[in-house]
């Protein structure tokens, strides 16, 4: 799954703050990102570690993994797409496991 605020256990930074509010009240979507952290606490997370399991492949939930260490960094630019910070931040964390 795209990183995304909702999902990362972290406090957002004051800008992440700033823009994810104007953003909610104008697009309307606070409940489409509300639902889409419910199925990745329920279901998506899971399903994408099996599946990986089976394939073979290593599962990187880096939702997970962007948690408590950055609270307050500026990561998102919005709930889906990060800015330069958070994409250096997820690679950090994936390139160890790919060696």
């Amino acid at each position: 799954m795209q990183p995304s605020p909702e999902i990362q256990p972290r406090k957002w930074s004051v800008e992440e703050k700033e823009l994810l509010r104007n953003y909610d009240a104008v697009s309307g979507l606070r409940e489409v990102f509300n639902r889409c952290r419910r199925d990745y606490e329920e279901w998506h997370a899971a399903d994408m570690a099996e599946l990986a399991r089976e394939l073979g492949f290593t599962w990187v939930d880096i939702n997970a993994r962007l948690n408590g260490r950055f609270d307050r960094e500026w990561l998102h630019i919005d709930h889906i797409h990060m800015i330069d910070q958070g994409y250096r931040r997820a690679a950090e964390e994936i390139a160890p496991l790919l060696v």
